[in-house]
């Protein structure tokens, strides 16, 4: 039996939806979520059920987190992402995968520095409009 992906979002502006859908999915488990609001952190980590922080080291160093879904605003992505990478998680961030170049390159590096998963979460390419437009 394989055991269900823990995961810590991170940012809970549109984050606290994605926060619900992983606790409705199959083998994936919401382990944490965090956000600089703490209130807004206590809210959502009592209603789904999990651990709330304002801070992301508290879940860099929960062994039950295997992925850091960052969805903070844009600009904030690459940090938070190659902390998660050096601390050994997995880690999604939303689009943009950050505003500059250099930063993308930086989050590479980390992702292939510590063998983990790095993936960038385009949540709306497979809506009925979208798709309608690519194949226009």
């Amino acid at each position: 039996m394989v055991a269900d992906i823990g995961f810590c979002v991170v940012g809970l502006g549109m984050g606290a939806n994605r926060a619900e859908q992983i606790t409705k999915t199959a083998g994936a488990r919401l382990v944490s979520v965090v956000d600089s609001n703490v209130d807004r952190a206590e809210e959502i980590g009592r209603k789904l059920g999990c651990k709330f922080a304002t801070h992301i080291d508290e879940a860099l160093g929960d062994n039950a987190v295997d992925v850091v879904f960052v969805l903070t605003p844009s600009g904030l992505h690459g940090d938070l992402t190659i902390r998660a990478l050096d601390a050994g998680k997995n880690a999604i961030t939303t689009k943009p995968m950050e505003i500059s170049v250099e930063k993308c390159d930086d989050m590479i590096v980390a992702q292939r520095q510590s063998g983990k998963l790095l993936g960038v979460d385009f949540e709306c390419r497979y809506t009925d409009d979208n798709q309608m437009a690519k194949f226009a």
